[in-house]
């Protein structure tokens, strides 16, 4: 009798733990049409707000899916995950989310405390007409719209923290990325037309970032047309701006043309530790304008151990702080005649002032959507269509689309099947996305394009009919 009951218990803990073995994370949703009190299941979605909130049942591992529409006003995220299972926070497959921020008196739209939480390929942007402000400075009160994305300055923000394939526009700032968020990635977004114009010249950076202990890791995204500067990694003699990488970007026509700011300034009135700027594409259509400045010159305190290799960099100015220290600036091609990086100072680096007779094609795989990546074309023959082998990133018979980068939500330029050979992606009459209430710029032509590849098709997340009723159903492999 004892052995039996020792068997059937037994029996009921082996199975306990096989249940365990086999769990696996949750789906939860949330809808423009949800509700707090909602249970977050397919058909009764919470409101975004509860959902960012982490609800008891919302547990490290978890996906949290945006269906589509329009979520206006300002969110706060609190989710925590963990190291080893993150929680991810990620628009629904084939449908279009927007996080508007409308006037929300410069409140940022998404502000993001906690940690190892992955936020992935939703919109965020501000629909506020008002673009023009009558007062000078970073702080004006007559203009409303808010920044994009920011990490919260208090304890609770941890980190862990990534932003992927995301796509932050005509916001105030796209991403201000401070010192308590550490170990933060952002990869994969389109980042463009943030910022406002006031009547001493235009504010409102692509990204502003400090940073302490951990890491910054800004990889692969496409940044151009912000009001100000690109990237701004800065600040005062109190702040930090060590650890940060900028790799695999392509970064263009950032401030207002023709009076062109930065594309990249790492850089304060402290030194900046460690800088990382490696293999990113720069670009301005002409001489006006800083592509890259290294410890900002001729004002901030300088650079220390900065790494700058296998850039390519068109027009504007190069500029390295005479206060940087065991600076490594090697493999970079320069194509400028107005360089301060001279072959004197770091020679091991190509510098012309001609151009290359064949077009030159840089493509970024996407680390988190297979078949997906960034093609960045620099046109110096000027043809009409430049062929593009993508080989590497689509199996034969996978369907595509291809997407202008400035105008990423527009009709594709080129859609088909991989068949093998190489697809030939045109460079004319292409036209950038207008910024919201105020003119577009003028579109970089057949000189300069910027491509999205996408696959056509993406796995949606299993719902099980067995499942999809009950509330917050957590799901068990077969």
């Amino acid at each position: 009798m004892v052995r039996t009951v020792i068997a059937r218990l037994l029996l009921v803990v082996g199975f306990a733990i096989l249940r365990v073995g086999v769990s696996r994370a949750a789906d939860f949703y949330v809808a423009p049409t949800g509700a707090a009190g909602g249970d977050g299941s397919f058909e009764i979605p919470w409101s975004l707000s509860t959902a960012l909130s982490q609800p008891p049942s919302v547990r490290p591992g978890d996906t949290i899916w945006i269906r589509g529409g329009s979520y206006r006003g300002t969110f706060v995220s609190r989710l925590n995950g963990s190291p080893d299972a993150p929680i991810v926070v990620r628009q629904f497959p084939g449908e279009r989310a927007t996080l508007d921020g409308g006037d929300s008196g410069m409140a940022n739209i998404l502000s993001v405390s906690g940690s190892y939480t992955w936020y992935r390929d939703f919109e965020i942007t501000s629909s506020d007409p008002n673009r023009v402000s009558h007062q000078s400075g970073p702080g004006p009160t007559d203009i409303a719209r808010g920044g994009g994305v920011a990490t919260v300055q208090t304890p609770e923000t941890g980190p862990g923290l990534k932003f992927i394939n995301l796509v932050v526009h005509d916001t105030a700032g796209g991403f201000g990325l401070w010192k308590e968020a550490t170990d933060v990635e952002v990869s994969g977004c389109i980042v463009s037309n943030n910022g406002w114009v006031g009547p001493d010249r235009g504010h409102g950076h692509g990204f502003y970032i400090q940073n302490l202990s951990g890491t910054k890791r800004i990889a692969d995204n496409v940044i151009f047309a912000n009001f100000s500067h690109g990237i701004q990694a800065y600040g005062s003699q109190a702040a930090d701006i060590d650890n940060i990488t900028i790799a695999g970007n392509t970064i263009f026509d950032n401030g207002l043309g023709p009076d062109y700011e930065r594309n990249v300034l790492i850089g304060g009135d402290s030194i900046a530790r460690n800088p990382r700027i490696e293999e990113n594409v720069l670009y301005y259509p002409a001489e006006n304008g800083q592509n890259l400045n290294v410890g900002y010159d001729p004002y901030g305190a300088g650079a220390q151990n900065a790494v700058v290799t296998g850039n390519y960099v068109v027009n504007g100015q190069s500029l390295f702080n005479p206060l940087n220290t065991n600076e490594t600036v090697t493999g970079n091609a320069f194509y400028s005649s107005e360089n301060e990086s001279s072959p004197v100072h770091f020679p091991s680096n190509l510098y012309s002032t001609s151009v290359p007779g064949a077009p030159v094609v840089f493509i970024r795989p996407n680390r988190y959507e297979t078949g997906r990546a960034n093609i960045t074309v620099v046109n110096w023959s000027r043809a009409a269509g430049v062929p593009v082998d993508i080989g590497s990133l689509l199996p034969l018979g996978a369907a595509y689309s291809v997407v202008n980068a400035q105008n990423f939500f527009g009709a594709p330029v080129a859609r088909g099947v991989y068949g093998g050979a190489p697809i030939l992606l045109p460079m004319t009459d292409a036209t950038a996305a207008a910024p919201v209430g105020y003119p577009a710029p003028a579109a970089t032509g057949t000189a300069f394009q910027v491509f999205v590849l996408l696959p056509e098709t993406a796995a949606r997340p299993r719902v099980e009919p067995s499942l999809r009723h009950r509330p917050n159903p957590r799901r068990l492999d077969e």
